[in-house]
Parts: structure tokens; C-alpha cells; sequence
């Protein structure tokens, strides 16, 4: 039996592959063993210990799941934050806009002259509007 053999016969018992290379690491495998040689050298991991690998494993997927959905929340919670504070920007801006407009209409009935900074401002307002 070769090594790929060898390693197909304990993946077919549940191994993983790389669980199988690391049993057989001890093995000569020019001298051409059999199963029986093959069974002997693997059943010191084949109890606890590929338990405990097999369960060590399966802790770090669980610390990885556990991380990878705390990323997920913390996406999801940060994008709805910037998401208020845009609307929230927006009515800032609105109301402020909506205040210089009336003051300078108010400014503009009373005899002010046209200002382009003010006029600008509030044409980005109307802009705005037509967008939202």
C-alpha cells in the first residue's frame, strides 16, 4: 500500500487528509506495509487524540463564526449610524437654507441688493430637492 492509499483508507473512516499525513508520517513506505502495519501506526491518533484535534477545530470555527458575525453587526450598526447622520446633515442644512432664503427675501424686499454667494446657496437647495 501506498501513501495516497493509505491516506484514502483513513479519509473513508472519517480522517481528514491532513490529519492522515500527520499519522503516517512514521511510516516507511518503501517497504510496502499492509492495512494491518497501516492500522497499527494510525490507532495512537485514532482515539483521543483525533478527538481532541477534531474538537479543537471545531472551537476555532465556532471563535471564527462568533468574529466574522461581531464584524458583520458592527458593519450593519456603522451603516446605519452614517445613514442618520446624512439624514440628519440634510434636515440641518434644509432648515438653515430654508431660514437664509426667507431672511433674504425678506433683505431682497426691503431693498438689498442681489448677493451671488446667497443666490448660489440656495440654487444647490433647489438643486437638492430635485435630487431627494
Amino acid at each position: 500500500m501506498n501513501k495516497s492509499q493509505a491516506i484514502k483508507l483513513l479519509q473513508h473512516e472519517g480522517w481528514t487528509k491532513a490529519d492522515a499525513s500527520r499519522a503516517l508520517e512514521s511510516v516507511d513506505f518503501s517497504t510496502n506495509p499492509d492495512e494491518l502495519t497501516i492500522r497499527r501506526v494510525t490507532s495512537p491518533f485514532a482515539g483521543p487524540e483525533l478527538s481532541k484535534r477534531q474538537n479543537l477545530q471545531r472551537a476555532q470555527k465556532g471563535l471564527v463564526k462568533k468574529k466574522t458575525d461581531e464584524m458583520e453587526r458592527r458593519d450593519k450598526e456603522h451603516a446605519s449610524k452614517i445613514e442618520k447622520y446624512e439624514k440628519d446633515l440634510r434636515e440641518e442644512r434644509g432648515f438653515w437654507r430654508g431660514l437664509v432664503g426667507r431672511v433674504y427675501d425678506k433683505a431682497r424686499e426691503l431693498g438689498s441688493p442681489k448677493d451671488p454667494m446667497v443666490e448660489h446657496v440656495l440654487k444647490e437647495d433647489d438643486d437638492d430637492s430635485k435630487v431627494a
